[in-house]
């Protein structure tokens, strides 16, 4: 005979990764049974089952108009939550990217600066909301989980002076049920954020002349 082991509920890898059972066979012997006892060791297999997550939120940034291309605004960070291979993680601008001022590199997600802002442009001075995706790479050829066979670089603006003041961040992931989203917004003019001294500050250099 023949003893079967099954699974009664679902398991869950991110809460326990192991099981260690104790095993008890008995003989059928109607007068003086006996028995042992074995142990037996499950090992749980981590799945793809969990979104990637931005860390180190709120995100906040300044950028200067004339900054040269190339400067480095912000890194943006993103972790898979799947503990037991986690996957590297992509990143893109899914909308906001007026003129393609910016560039999100798709591995680092550090945003640079891809062209040159002036503050006076009337296309800069009211802000922007970029909206970003991040996906977790899976390990198949094409070095993405399907459904996400591309990875694009995306641009967006940022204005002089204005402050990006408020993020919420959330992930993609093929079995998400609710896009998630990333949302920067830029403080105007007239409205600054910080401290007694940074609003200061802040009102100081928006008023000397070019």
């Amino acid at each position: 005979a023949r003893g079967i082991v099954t699974v009664t509920r679902e398991l869950d890898y991110e809460v326990t990764q192991a099981y260690q059972l104790t095993v008890n066979a008995t003989d059928q012997d109607k007068t003086r049974p006996l028995s042992t006892l074995a142990n037996l060791a499950i090992i749980i297999t981590d799945v793809q089952d969990m979104d990637p997550i931005f860390i180190n939120l709120p995100y906040s940034t300044n950028i200067y108009e004339h900054s040269p291309p190339g400067t480095t605004v912000r890194v943006i960070t993103a972790v898979d939550q799947d503990k037991g291979r986690p996957r590297g993680i992509g990143y893109t601008i899914v909308s906001g990217n007026t003129n393609s001022i910016f560039a999100l590199d798709y591995i680092s997600g550090a945003l640079t600066l891809n062209g040159l802002l002036d503050r006076e442009n009337p296309l800069y001075s009211h802000g922007f909301i970029l909206t970003v995706k991040v996906v977790d790479k899976d390990e198949n050829p094409e070095g993405l989980r399907s459904g996400q066979k591309t990875a694009s670089k995306a641009k967006s603006l940022l204005p002089k002076r204005n402050t990006v003041r408020k993020g919420k961040a959330i992930s993609y992931n093929r079995e998400a049920k609710i896009p998630e989203s990333l949302i920067f917004c830029i403080t105007p003019p007239g409205h600054w954020p910080g401290t007694a001294n940074d609003q200061q500050r802040a009102k100081e250099e928006s008023t000397v002349s070019p």
